[in-house]
C-alpha cells in the first residue's frame, strides 16, 4: 500500500491514520506500507520540507517507509498515474496494482 499525502493537504492528514492502523494490524500478514510526501511541492526546498514532515510522522507513529519527494510534482504525478493527492495504491504481491484510491473516482 503506497499512500501519498502532504502536510498541508487536510484530507491527506484525515486519512493518514488509517494507513498507520492498516500498517499495525497487517505487519504479519505481510502488508507492507510506504508514505510517499509531496510537501517538497509547496517549498522546493527539501530542507524547508523535512522537519514538518517528519514532526507529522512522529506524531502519528509512523512506523514504516516513508518517502519525501523531491523532484517536479507534476512530473511524478504524470508518471505514476495520480490524478492528485491523497492518493492510494494498493499493489500485491507480484506488484501488480489492484486500486487506486484517489480523487478521480
Amino acid at each position: 500500500v503506497v499512500d501519498c499525502w502532504a502536510t498541508y493537504c487536510a484530507p491527506c492528514k484525515k486519512e493518514f491514520p488509517h494507513l498507520v492502523e492498516l500498517s499495525k494490524k497487517h505487519a504479519k500478514d505481510k502488508v507492507k506500507c510506504v508514505s510517499l510526501s509531496f510537501d517538497f511541492e509547496e517549498t522546493k526546498t527539501p530542507e524547508k520540507t523535512y522537519q514538518p514532515v517528519r514532526e507529522f510522522l512522529i506524531k502519528m507513529d509512523a512506523r514504516f517507509t516513508n518517502l519525501l519527494v523531491t523532484m517536479d510534482a507534476d512530473e511524478l504525478h504524470q508518471k505514476i498515474g495520480l490524478t492528485s493527492i491523497p492518493g492510494v495504491f494498493v499493489y500485491d504481491a507480484q506488484g501488480k496494482l489492484h486500486k487506486l484510491f484517489d480523487n478521480s473516482e
